[in-house]
């Protein structure tokens, strides 16, 4: 059976490659999938691909993403478990120097993102909170909750320079960055972490009963800002 399959196999990829190069010769180009981001790690979490769940009741979830190098656009979404009305799930840009390390047990925004990254929440009414590199909190109104208890963000990030902004996006329409800046002119950025020698990753802390998504850019609602990369 072993070899069969194996034999198979190869006739396949055979069969595959002369499409290839047929599909060429022609001027066709041959269907590639698209990349996508996925979480790479984390603790207290399983990962699909570009999907993590929270596992245990008692403790926040980590994830994150390999690192991004450049000018970088990508969205994500958080699925909130607002049974109390106090969602407590945030998402942003982490930047680690070498192995990331679990922030601890109850890791929220304040600590997964810390000095060196930017994070976002949400209260579940009308208010986005961003928590900035030892700024404190900036405000931003949620300007289209007919979604909740899903909120989907639109984070631009700097690897150089490590300057993040992140806003609200939906269907068909896209919020003003948290803090009011423009990343095509690289000004007032919702936050500027210190790198610390490392490379900044997409991460996120979600309580039980929650998820947090990257979507693949063929799914973006808004558009990457001038000199910048979706992915």
């Amino acid at each position: 059976m072993t070899l069969i399959s194996c034999a198979v196999r190869a006739r396949m990829l055979a069969v595959m490659i002369v499409v290839a190069l047929l599909l060429s010769a022609l001027g066709v180009s041959a269907f590639v999938p698209e990349e996508r981001i996925e979480w790479a790690g984390g603790w207290r979490a399983t990962f699909s691909g570009t999907m993590a769940s929270a596992t245990q009741a008692e403790n926040l979830a980590i994830a994150y993403t390999a690192p991004l190098a450049g000018k970088f656009y990508v969205e994500v979404s958080l699925l909130f478990d607002d049974e109390d009305g106090q969602p407590i799930g945030s998402i942003g840009v982490w930047n680690v120097a070498g192995t990331p390390r679990d922030p601890g047990e109850w890791a929220n925004i304040g600590q997964l993102y810390g000095n060196q990254s930017c994070g976002v929440v949400n209260d579940g009414a009308d208010t986005l909170f961003a928590l900035t590199n030892g700024e404190g909190f900036k405000n931003s109104v949620l300007v289209h909750a007919e979604g909740w208890p899903v909120v989907r963000y639109g984070i631009a990030g700097d690897a150089a320079t490590g300057k993040v902004w992140i806003r609200q996006v939906w269907v068909d329409g896209v919020g003003a960055y948290i803090g009011g800046g423009d990343p095509a002119l690289g000004v007032a950025p919702t936050s500027e972490p210190a790198l610390s020698g490392g490379a900044p990753r997409i991460a996120a802390g979600i309580p039980v009963g929650a998820t947090a998504t990257i979507h693949a850019r063929s799914e973006h609602h808004g558009a990457a800002p001038a000199g910048f990369t979706a992915r």
